[in-house]
């Protein structure tokens, strides 16, 4: 939340104006991620749908043989610039 409260100040933007941009831009880049589309953010990263095949597992609890469904999920690749950053 301060991240947000942080973008909302910086903007200039009364803050409900802010909070809607936030909002949307927030479920515009849900909704491409969802359709399977890759997007990049410029010195942040880039998210990426994969595709995980079916596997085997164990129930944690009864420690039962089963197979893990295949799935989707998304991959986030950060920048060169935002490792130089963090390093």
């Amino acid at each position: 939340m301060d991240f947000l409260l942080h973008f909302i100040g910086k903007t200039g933007l009364p803050p409900g104006e802010a909070a809607m941009l936030v909002r949307i831009i927030t479920q515009t880049l849900q909704k491409k991620i969802a359709d399977g589309e890759e997007i990049s953010l410029p010195g942040l990263g880039k998210f990426t749908v994969v595709e995980k095949a079916a596997r085997p597992g164990r129930n944690p609890r009864t420690g039962e043989a089963m197979t893990i469904a295949p799935r989707k999920t998304v991959k986030f690749l950060p920048s060169k610039t935002l490792k130089d950053m963090v390093n």
